[in-house]
């Protein structure tokens, strides 16, 4: 069962459990901060290596086999946090991201990944796996959004408040709309050529990216 939604006040709580004057609370810090502005799960961010982020900063992409892949879109808070790592541990294009010691280039496991988000979870006292992110993800950009109003106006009062946005359609599946019926543009699995060519100039992705650097502020 997924765990709820969390307040600001959680999230925050959860960064300060993470000691950024020391390399670990670091690493833990960018989990928590990925967690929260990409949606992405343990799995997700063990794949990831240091080309797979975009010159400009602006995207991930993420592997799903050999032929399968996803973009995802990064804010600022997220883009400033990964750039902050690879600078502070010298990582290389080929470099996994997530390593699991300073001056070593093994990768850490999504089930140890999964292991560091309950460990900061107890230090903090807050609740916290990949499913509840999404899910505090997904309300936010929500109540972000022009429509929330609109569809919180049709809903029964007890309904009204809990409101939000199916856990599927988050990114890296998706990216939120501005306006649209459901609120989201599912995307899928995305094939691409070899060369790293992410959409540009795409009025609906600026504006699904435009209520992502709002959620920034507050995840």
């Amino acid at each position: 069962m997924s765990l709820p939604a969390l307040t600001p006040d959680d999230v925050a709580r959860l960064y300060a459990a993470c000691d950024t004057g020391t390399w670990e609370g670091e690493r833990d810090a960018l989990i928590v901060t990925l967690a929260f502005n990409t949606g992405l799960r343990p799995a997700d961010m063990a794949r990831l290596h240091v080309r797979d982020i975009s010159a400009d900063g602006r995207w991930l992409m993420l592997h799903r086999g050999l032929r399968h892949h996803a973009i995802v879109p990064l804010n600022q808070r997220a883009a400033r946090a990964l750039h902050a790592w690879i600078e502070r541990n010298n990582l290389k294009a080929s470099d996994p991201l997530f390593i699991r010691a300073p001056n070593t280039r093994k990768r850490l496991r999504a089930r140890e990944i999964a292991n560091l988000m309950a460990q900061i979870s107890a230090r903090a006292g807050v609740p916290f796996d990949a499913e509840n992110a999404r899910a505090t993800l997904a309300r936010v950009l929500f109540n972000l959004s022009e429509d929330a109003a609109v569809i919180r106006s049709v809903l029964p009062p007890e309904e009204q408040e809990a409101a939000t946005l199916p856990l599927e359609h988050l990114p890296p599946f998706s990216l939120v709309l501005s306006r649209s019926e459901m609120l989201f543009a599912s995307l899928g699995m995305l094939p691409l050529p070899t060369a790293f060519m992410p959409p540009e100039n795409d009025p609906v992705l600026e504006r699904s990216r435009a209520l992502l650097e709002r959620a920034g502020e507050v995840l």
